[in-house]
C-alpha cells in the first residue's frame, strides 16, 4: 500500500518538481542578445546651435576715463585697430 502511494504520488511530484525548479534556473541564466544597431562612422564638423531668449550682462564692467580733460580734435585709430606705445 505505501509502496503504491509512493509511486503513484510522490515520485511525479519530485520529478514535477525538479522540472520546475530547472526550468528557473534556465530562466535565470539563459542570455538574452541586445538588439544592436550598427552605422558606418565618417569624419565631420559639428556645429551646436542654440537660441535662447534673455537679456546679456557682462562679468565685469570696466568705465575707462582720460586724465586729462579737453577736446578730441582727430582720432587716428579705428576700434579694433592693434596700436603701439608712442
Amino acid at each position: 500500500m505505501v509502496k503504491k502511494i509512493l509511486f503513484r504520488f510522490l515520485i511525479p511530484a519530485v520529478c514535477i518538481f525538479a522540472i520546475y525548479c530547472g526550468y528557473r534556473l534556465y530562466l535565470r541564466y539563459s542570455v538574452v542578445e541586445a538588439e544592436i544597431e550598427k552605422v558606418e562612422v565618417a569624419k565631420g564638423d559639428i556645429s551646436v546651435m542654440f537660441n535662447d531668449v534673455g537679456d546679456i550682462a557682462p562679468k565685469n564692467m570696466v568705465e575707462v576715463r582720460s586724465l586729462v580733460s579737453g577736446e578730441l580734435i582727430e582720432v587716428l585709430a579705428r576700434e579694433g585697430d592693434r596700436v603701439k606705445k608712442g
